[in-house]
């Protein structure tokens, strides 16, 4: 409960500040009023609830005296003030000029009334220091023109006592224009201390929201980029995971895996833990496990890609013939190679149908030139051998088809033998 009733002070507050920068946006036909905008806010929130604890009492006070001029002076001036700083419809700046007014308004009748002495003096250089505050450009100076103004006329009202204002009681002329001088003095250099801490200010601002607007920008790139980054690593990871040829992803190191496809996971007959278990030595015979190693170690070395033809195993022990293409890759730090194991155990047994074939031609070939060319040729002898004995002349025609029959036949051998060959 203490809790509670301790927070409504500040919920109150809270919505109060609301109220006000409803009342006066820093943000105005979509254009951003800046640090003096938001500046004015705070001063307007801050300055309503001290013009009230300042100014009833004194219209409690002026009701008691019976001064109706000064009890209606300040109920106009609150009335007046409030207004025109809530109204919607008045522009931020001109609210600013409005207020800076309005306090020159009241110092004027506090210097007519109490002089100096009263707080209307601290008013005049209280005016001049908001403008200072409230408006980027050096509007301030002006405000200093109006306190020497000011200053003449009070100081021409010793001479005429036009107004009969209690500075005539207190002052000389002489003594005005030394004091007016300082007050002017101090009012000039507040002015133009507060415009160099201002405008220095307002050089950090500018620089921090130009670092802010480069650190967004580059923000945005560094941002398009990893978008791109992981496009990409999406792609390659997908390129890796669907590629129908079966790789994987070793530790140089450890020799375990790293990553393997689903063609990788097909081929072996291991599940993907199975093999993010093993290691490459798990999956070949133990007589080329030795070697393996070596290769590895010397491909570690060379820094450089190989390719090699092996023996692999499958889950249940059956061998068969993988060529391996290898290149260097890192990993999360983890120096690995990146492994395409191509299955060639139908090449080899086509190759091997191709040589079995060629050695059937060969023996065949062989057969040709040996086996058939020698009685071929004795046939051939002996036709030649025939032709020079006089023998009847049909014997003689049957001879020569036969000579004939022979040649084409040796022809057609030696064609052969060369296709063989």
């Amino acid at each position: 409960m203490k809790q509670f009733i301790s927070q409504i002070p500040r919920v109150w507050w809270l919505q109060y500040l609301k109220f006000i920068r409803r009342r006066i946006p820093a943000v105005e036909n979509g254009e951003y009023s800046g640090w003096s905008g938001l500046s004015f806010v705070y001063v307007v929130a801050f300055s309503i609830p001290f013009c009230l604890l300042a100014i009833v009492p004194r219209i409690i006070y002026s009701l008691g005296q019976s001064d109706l001029y000064n009890t209606l002076f300040d109920l106009f001036f609150l009335l007046l003030l409030f207004t025109f700083l809530l109204s919607n419809r008045p522009s931020i700046n001109s609210k600013k000029v409005f207020s800076i007014g309005m306090i020159y308004l009241f110092s004027i009748n506090l210097l007519l009334q109490t002089g100096t002495q009263g707080p209307g003096i601290l008013y005049v250089v209280l005016a001049s220091v908001f403008s200072s505050i409230l408006f980027y450009k050096s509007y301030a100076y002006y405000t200093l023109l109006v306190n020497v103004l000011i200053a003449f006329i009070l100081g021409t009202d010793l001479r005429t006592n036009w107004f009969s204002s209690p500075v005539v009681s207190e002052y000389d002329p002489t003594s005005w224009f030394f004091y007016s001088a300082n007050l002017l003095f101090v009012n000039l250099a507040s002015i133009v201390l507060i415009r160099r801490v201002i405008l220095r200010l307002e050089s950090i601002i500018n620089n921090e929201n130009e670092l802010l607007g480069q650190l967004a920008d580059e923000s945005l790139e560094i941002a398009e980029l990893n978008n791109r980054l992981r496009e990409s690593e999406d792609y390659y990871r997908y390129l890796f995971a669907s590629n129908p040829i079966p790789m994987y992803v070793f530790d140089v190191k450890t020799l375990h895996f790293m990553q393997v496809n689903e063609a990788t996971i097909l081929m072996y007959g291991y599940t993907r833990e199975e093999l993010l278990e093993m290691t490459i030595l798990d999956i070949r015979p133990p007589e080329y496990r030795e070697l393996t190693e070596a290769q590895v170690r010397e491909s570690e070395k060379t820094k450089t890609p190989y390719l090699v033809q092996t023996v692999h195993l499958k889950k249940d022990h059956t061998e068969f013939s993988v060529e391996i293409r290898s290149n260097p890759i890192e990993i999360n730090g983890r120096k690995g190679r990146l492994v395409l194991a191509t299955d060639i155990t139908e090449r080899q047994h086509y190759i091997k149908s191709i040589e079995a074939h060629n050695k059937r031609l060969k023996d065949i070939a062989w057969i040709q030139s040996h086996q058939v060319r020698a009685p071929l040729a004795r046939i051939m002898s002996l036709v030649t051998l025939l032709k020079d004995t006089e023998i009847h002349s049909e014997s003689q025609e049957m001879l020569d088809y036969l000579d004939i029959s022979a040649s084409e036949l040796n022809e057609i051998v030696t064609k052969v033998i060369r296709r063989a060959e």
